[in-house]
């Protein structure tokens, strides 16, 4: 089945949505209502509730039945700390001057601008945060009663996930060195040495034992950050003979403008080819969510045992895509669907009606203005997102403003309900519509007779230009 015919056929599963856990005591929607946030690192759209073929993730499938999925949801900008940045402020990379993650977010903030933890912090919540917030160096550790990095890392490479003694699947030729995340395969190490269950036991140990109310728990995740080398199990659950490859036609890059061809990393995508891999780094990337998908299964589990589960609001998503081969990219990084696609699902009790699916444009923008809305934080004058509140009680609710992610200076792309408007800096254009080249395969910005879909979408690029640095 294609993923927007399932998709949609979700959209009409309400009835048969599978239901949240009994509630534990009468509810009515408090002034300030707890709020468990998992975001998880360079997830995209491989979910099972998403259309995909073979991912094996009961638990996002089953907790996205519970409250309203999200199917268009797209980041700010398709790297870590451009996004994270946009998500925590709900400012946009053009107002902040945040394109890549080398720049240091802190910096540029308008004077005595609040981000999202503190905002919790000045309501009165008492804020525990496990893992990872924002991308480091760039860490800000004030805005949090108790805080949880991370196990020590048995290596220097960003996320601390030990390395299997071996590497089977890799075959490049390459060293595998401290300065190498390249790599991916099944890891036999014990279960408690891997980052994301140290981090999801902090926040599990907060739920069961107690916490003052209110609470914003924030949980990152990172399993499905390179390198991907998640516990044996989860990979063995995908058969290699008979997995699904992604979307791929060698032909898919004679319409694409240079200053887009310049952000593929064919030489990674190239390599998997040649050592006969592609098949083997789908199942470890696929093993991965399945690992996240039993560490969120876990941190549910342990909010439904709390207590809490009847006023808390609950958030899961990601900070950008992910391109296993796809348009011949490897990694993040681009402007085309598969990196600024992400899951997002909300359910808030008292609000949210099981088995909603909103097809609406929404970006990571949004999740700031719905936790001020919903959770009665004070309102930040230069927010730049839109709280999804209206949606989140009426899913159909249409909304007029697409989804805007940027990557670098003056490279912008607009997502609306059908299609993907991209403007690079030098002006070149792509755009494809959705209703009939879900792919992206066929670039018809050249075409005379979509002069005026332009026109509509490139008024959402924004005008305030920044240079990063």
């Amino acid at each position: 089945m294609e993923r927007r015919s399932f998709l949609n056929r979700m959209s009409l599963a309400g009835a048969a949505a599978v239901a949240a856990k009994p509630m534990q005591r009468a509810f009515s929607q408090p002034t300030h209502p707890n709020v468990l946030f998992i975001f998880i690192e360079d997830l995209n759209d491989w979910l099972g509730v998403m259309g995909h073929p073979d991912a094996i993730t009961p638990n996002l499938d089953a907790f996205a039945q519970t409250g309203v999925l999200f199917t268009n949801a797209h980041c700010s900008g398709p790297a870590c700390n451009p996004s994270r940045t946009g998500m925590f402020t709900s400012l946009k990379c053009s107002t902040t001057g945040v394109y890549y993650n080398g720049e240091d977010w802190r910096s540029r903030l308008p004077n005595n601008y609040k981000t999202m933890p503190d905002e919790f912090i000045d309501a009165g919540y008492y804020n525990v945060g496990s893992g990872k917030f924002y991308h480091p160096p760039f860490i800000d550790s004030q805005p949090w009663h108790e805080v949880f990095r991370g196990l020590p890392s048995p290596h220097l490479l960003n996320g601390g996930d030990p390395y299997p003694p071996y590497h089977p699947w890799i075959g490049q030729d390459q060293q595998l060195n401290d300065n190498t995340d390249f790599l991916w395969g099944p890891n036999d190490s014990p279960m408690n040495s891997f980052q994301d269950e140290a981090r999801s036991d902090f926040i599990n140990d907060r739920l069961l034992g107690g916490m003052p109310e209110p609470f914003f728990s924030f949980l990152g995740t990172r399993a499905t950050h390179y390198p991907a080398v998640p516990p044996r199990k989860f990979i063995q659950q995908y058969n290699l003979e008979t997995l699904s490859l992604p979307p791929y036609t060698p032909v898919d890059l004679s319409d694409i403008p240079q200053a887009g061809l310049d952000l593929i990393q064919s030489g990674l995508f190239d390599s998997i080819l040649e050592h006969k891999n592609w098949r083997k780094a789908v199942a470890a990337y696929l093993g991965a969510v399945s690992f996240v998908d039993n560490t969120v299964g876990k941190v549910l589990d342990a909010l439904d045992s709390s207590g809490y589960a009847d006023n808390t609001m609950v958030v899961i998503s990601a900070d950008h895509g992910f391109h296993l081969g796809e348009k011949r990219h490897w990694r993040k990084w681009t402007l085309w669907e598969e990196s600024t696609h992400v899951p997002m699902m909300i359910r808030v009790p008292g609000m949210t009606t099981p088995g909603g699916v909103c097809h609406e444009p929404v970006s990571l923008l949004d999740i700031m203005p719905t936790f001020v809305d919903i959770c009665n934080l004070a309102e930040q004058p230069f927010m730049e997102g839109i709280s999804l509140r209206p949606q989140l009680e009426d899913p159909s609710t249409p909304r007029t403003v697409p989804a805007l992610t940027t990557h670098g200076a003056g490279n912008h792309a607009i997502r609306d309900k059908r299609w993907r408007y991209i403007r690079y800096a030098d002006g070149s254009e792509e755009l494809y519509d959705h209703d009939a080249d879900e792919n992206e395969w066929n670039n018809v910005a050249d075409e005379t007779q979509y002069e005026s879909i332009k026109a509509d979408l490139a008024q959402w690029m924004p005008d305030d230009i920044q240079q990063g640095g």
